[in-house]
């Protein structure tokens, strides 16, 4: 271009910096013979600014102003950017391609990946762990459930390396409040983690892999009462998941209700056969009398009084999920009754 250019102007001067002293240059006036400047830059773009005039600079000003940051040069890279990036995604194809056929290391990467081992930003694929969890952390009274999925976690905490001292923090995520949150909350090094992973058999794999599955599994709005047909629903429908064998009514749960829904709720359970006049409680008593209903006629026998299996079975509405399949249908409950009145 240097070359072809200068058949036709006064001068052609090259630069290859990160940027050109442009103030040693003026545009032409009338009459005067321009010029042109070519600067091919660190990162391969080419500047080519023409009809240019140079202007008398002076030694001093000259030498003082040769090693500004802009008119520095800088040394090229191997590899420009464009290239390093069609050079990766080559790469990246390849081991795709290879780990379709290769399941077991497929597993690996993915289990990898969900604990939040990638490298780089490009580890698109991690567990968030469902807010339900974290409801729950560090709370007395925890739900067995609660307890049985972070027994679960720990289980495979040990299973990717030493059980830490109490005081160490695990060599894949720092300590955190639960097994559960370590295994996914931090960024972790994909490497190390790699190796881990590969030590564990078929079958704790597959355990692992599907465990990181189901803790960002739940009700998709906590802040809602899901009452639609939704995936959970149904898959908490062909679990045949029953709440009164995982939750009890509690003073947290009546504490929400009115005075009104708890008067209802006492006399639906059967807790008005041992109670004294509801209009002698207090809400404050009400919630404590009808809590201890519900525990002293959680473990009823079907030949037990009436009054107690209907403590046993009443469940809400609410702690229900979602309508039953068709098959069900028509034996459908309704809101807030009795499962015995069912």
């Amino acid at each position: 271009m240097a070359a072809e250019r200068s058949k036709t102007v006064a001068f052609v001067d090259v630069f290859d910096t990160q940027g050109v002293s442009w103030w040693h240059y003026r545009a032409a006036q009338d009459g005067e013979s321009g010029g042109v400047v070519i600067n091919l830059t660190p990162a391969g773009r080419v500047e080519v600014r023409d009809g240019l005039v140079r202007h008398e600079v002076q030694r001093t000003v000259a030498a003082e102003t040769r090693e500004s940051p802009l008119a520095t040069r800088r040394e090229r890279p191997e590899y420009p950017s464009w290239l390093v990036r069609h050079m990766a995604a080559h790469k990246t194809l390849a081991v795709q391609t290879l780990l379709i056929a290769a399941r077991r290391t497929a597993k690996q990467v993915a289990v990898a990946m969900l604990m939040r081992g990638a490298d780089g930003h490009h580890g698109r694929v991690s567990v968030e762990a469902h807010p339900a969890l974290a409801l729950f952390s560090g709370e007395d009274g925890r739900p067995r459930s609660h307890d049985a999925v972070e027994a679960a976690a720990a289980h495979f905490e040990r299973m990717l390396g030493p059980t830490p001292a109490e005081d160490d923090e695990p060599a894949y995520g720092p300590r955190r409040r639960g097994a559960w949150e370590r295994l996914v909350d931090e960024p972790k090094d994909g490497a190390d983690l790699y190796e881990r992973v590969k030590r564990l058999s078929d079958e704790d794999l597959d355990g692992l892999h599907l465990l990181l599955t189901i803790l960002a599994f739940g009700q998709g709005d906590l802040d809602a009462i899901d009452h639609g047909d939704s995936l959970f629903n149904r898959v908490a429908h062909d679990l045949g998941t029953d709440m009164r064998d995982w939750w009890r009514p509690d003073e947290t749960f009546l504490g929400g209700r009115t005075r009104d829904q708890i008067c209802t709720i006492a006399m639906e359970s059967g807790a008005t056969v041992s109670m004294a006049r509801l209009s002698d409680y207090k809400k404050s008593g009400l919630v404590t009398a009808l809590a201890k209903h519900f525990e002293r006629t959680a473990d009823a026998g079907d030949d037990a009084q009436d009054w107690q299996i209907k403590g046993r079975d009443w469940l809400p509405s609410a702690m229900r999920f979602g309508p039953e399949p068709e098959s069900r249908a028509e034996n459908k409950p309704d809101a807030d009754l009795p499962a015995a009145a069912e």
